[in-house]
């Protein structure tokens, strides 16, 4: 390569580095220009391919056979990659558990040869995601009890091998979509404006919806533990502090929506039995189960000692409420 005619150690002004390096760069220009977003009010379905560009999918990259048919020695890669996403969706970690690189730095699989097998039935089920999600949910290894197991845990630990169900925490999103839930006053509309920061606490649309900003994101979604929104994200740490319950106990949205499932509450209860019956529903309410007869007997001293309000706050604090058992 032939040696550049000036000194780099001379170079004085801007003028002469633009002089010495060119300004052009190489593109590639896939197709024309179609329309980038939808309006979520209307058909989904039918919009839904106007997201993508001319000639740009999510496997454009991919040789084919000149039928769209997907063909090359990266395929397989893609499949993995595909298939690990779906099953760390489902349980937390992929079989693969560093998601975001397949490369020499990268985990092996856990589990080698099941990776190869929903790669493949992705494949021959001409790339259905569904397909992926049936086949997990209806495993045994999915169906799992999470009972703990002194024996297996000396042997595994980690739990690599799957003999049982990780329980694990709800993303920070799902979590304020739950209370709202099961406050019963969650906004399930469509479309519109995101909700800004300064709303959010009395704001009742779901978590999708609310305003990101780079620098400022959602309180909450920050104690939780949500994507920094700079750098992508393959997956979420888990982090146990201190602030968390603080917030689950004693924020502005917490207590509201507390005050909404006391109220609720209390219109349904027995006159018979007031607070038996409110403890009893306040469980049905929030943990979606029937209450043990020694639940019932402390929830009942707590609502007599601190109020309905303060138990429903109590029940959306529990790791039932926030974890996925």
């Amino acid at each position: 390569m032939e040696r550049m005619k000036f000194d780099w150690w001379n170079l004085r002004t801007w003028d002469q580095l633009e002089d010495a390096v060119s300004a052009r760069c190489a593109a590639q220009v896939f197709g024309g220009m179609g329309p980038d977003f939808v309006d979520a009010a209307e058909d989904a379905n039918q919009q839904a391919n106007a997201l993508l560009r001319d000639t740009i999918d999510s496997l454009a990259w991919v040789d084919t056979d000149g039928d769209g048919t997907p063909k090359g020695d990266k395929l397989p890669d893609v499949a993995r990659v595909w298939v690990n996403r779906i099953w760390q969706w489902h349980f937390g970690t992929g079989l693969v558990s560093t998601s975001g690189d397949f490369g020499v730095a990268g985990s092996k699989p856990s589990h080698p040869e099941l990776l190869d097998w929903l790669a493949s039935e992705l494949i021959e089920s001409d790339w259905d995601t569904k397909h992926i999600h049936r086949l997990i949910l209806g495993s045994n290894t999915f169906r799992q009890s999470s009972q703990f197991s002194q024996a297996n845990a000396d042997q595994d630990p980690d739990n690599i091998q799957l003999w049982r169900w990780m329980p694990r925490r709800l993303e920070a999103e799902a979590i304020r979509d739950s209370v709202l839930a099961v406050s019963g006053s969650i906004d399930l509309s469509t479309g519109g404006p995101s909700v800004a920061l300064a709303e959010i606490d009395d704001s009742r649309r779901r978590s999708l919806y609310l305003h990101q900003r780079r620098d400022n994101l959602p309180h909450q979604q920050m104690l939780f533990d949500t994507a920094n929104a700079v750098t992508s994200c393959a997956k979420r740490r888990v982090s146990t502090v201190g602030l968390q319950p603080l917030w689950m106990l004693n924020s502005k949205f917490i207590q509201s929506r507390a005050d909404e499932i006391a109220k609720r509450i209390q219109a349904k209860a027995s006159p018979e039995d007031a607070v038996g019956s409110n403890a009893r529903r306040l469980v049905e309410e929030i943990l979606i189960r029937e209450t043990s007869p020694d639940e019932l007997l402390e929830l009942t001293r707590f609502i007599e000692d601190a109020g309905l309000e303060q138990a429903a706050a109590l029940l959306l604090n529990t790791n039932e409420f926030i974890y996925i058992p």
